[in-house]
């Protein structure tokens, strides 16, 4: 639905200016999401939370559509915000898979589920003009609508996997033995700490990782939201294609490897190279138009995200008690969309109000960000600390 979203918002309103507003929609319902479910995990269970978030997204893909069909903008745009609920509940998985392995196979874990982006990245934008033509010949429905419909029906295929095979999965157990396990990775063989009032905001080595979470992923979304606007206003629209392709497969493809690194490596090392090929990304892509250029350096912003956001879950996770986790992971997730926000939004200002290179600047600035928040979390030289 993704590919379509910007396209369906700008025909139905009549302006390219609501373009970008269908993503913002979704960000914002998924900010909200990630905050209530990782609340309510701790009463209905993992599998549960996923379960609603299978189900808010098959709603919004229903209402999106509905929106399509009946020409109402306002309704299409309440199918975004509830598919946004969705994808907040849906992306706590990543921290359910992290928590049932132990602390020095949670990054593998988690990139395992990222890994899976690659094929929904690849299969997803593939599927929607065959989507709107299949409804369009078959229902005599507007092809616009084929692809909404299709993201209700994947949801709900995730829903029934989700009920099926994870149907006799206690992850509460699971994880607790898990949490029992130490760790062998240098600053990382200790137990996670608990922390008075909200752990993720006063941990020090959680308020890092979320800190690496929600910048990471700025810097990302501002770095990709523009880079098609940019290259079509200099001429090269035709290969935005490529480049968006080269990007997704720095972020997805080589995963399951960053998590291997991160678990072997530690994740604070594996965050401090992600931070650097990040910026590195970020400070190249303006510096030429020849398109193979573009494609390296975004395909390092992918992958620089990629190694901050396995590493950082990962992270974030064995910062946490048990029974600290949810919630946590919920409220960092919080920030984390409503920062790729920011990101989005930010992007299109500095683009128009000054140039494509300033949208680099402040991405490398944000990419080094986390710097503070990890060098402020280091353990004392005699003392090892969770990670």
């Amino acid at each position: 639905m993704a590919t379509l979203n910007a396209i369906i918002a700008s025909r139905l309103s009549g302006t390219d200016r609501m373009g970008g507003v269908p993503q913002a929609l979704i960000l914002l319902g998924a900010a909200v999401s990630s905050y209530i479910s990782g609340r309510l995990i701790g009463r209905i269970g993992r599998r549960n939370a996923l379960l609603i978030g299978s189900v808010c997204a098959v709603i919004g893909g229903l209402i999106a559509a509905s929106g399509v069909l009946m020409s109402a903008l306002l309704v299409f745009f309440l199918g975004m915000i509830f598919f946004g609920l969705g994808r907040g509940a849906l992306d706590q998985g990543r921290y359910a898979a992290a928590e049932i392995n132990p602390p020095d196979r949670r990054a593998s874990a988690v990139s395992r589920v990222v890994w899976g982006g690659t094929v929904g990245a690849v299969i997803g934008p593939v599927l929607a003009g065959p989507a709107g033509q299949f409804v369009n010949r078959n229902f005599g429905l507007l092809p616009d609508s084929g692809a909404p419909f299709m993201t209700a029906l994947l949801s709900c295929l995730s829903g029934i996997v989700i009920a099926v095979l994870l149907a006799d999965i206690d992850f509460k157990g699971l994880s607790q033995r898990a949490g029992g396990m130490i760790q062998r990775k240098g600053d990382e063989n200790v137990a996670p700490v608990m922390s008075k009032g909200s752990p993720v905001l006063h941990q020090p080595v959680a308020r890092a990782a979320m800190v690496t979470l929600a910048c990471a992923q700025a810097a990302m979304a501002l770095m990709m939201a523009v880079i098609g606007l940019h290259m079509k206003n200099h001429g090269h629209e035709a290969d935005v294609g490529i480049v968006i392709t080269a990007h997704v497969l720095g972020m997805f493809a080589f995963s399951p490897l960053v998590g291997k690194a991160a678990d072997k490596l530690g994740r604070r090392t594996m965050i401090y190279v992600g931070m650097t090929v990040l910026a590195l990304g970020s400070i190249l892509t303006p510096l030429s138009l020849f398109t193979p250029w573009i494609m390296w350096s975004e395909f390092l912003v992918g992958l620089g995200w990629s190694m901050c956001y396995v590493s950082g879950s990962a992270m974030l996770t064995n910062a946490l008690t048990a029974s600290d986790r949810a919630r946590s992971q919920g409220t960092s997730d919080l920030f984390v969309n409503l920062a790729s926000g920011v990101g989005s939004l930010s992007s299109g200002l500095l683009l128009a109000s000054f140039d494509f290179i300033w949208v680099g600047v402040v991405g490398v600035c944000i990419s080094l960000l986390p710097l503070l928040a990890m060098w402020a979390s280091r353990p004392p030289a005699t003392k090892t600390a969770s990670a």
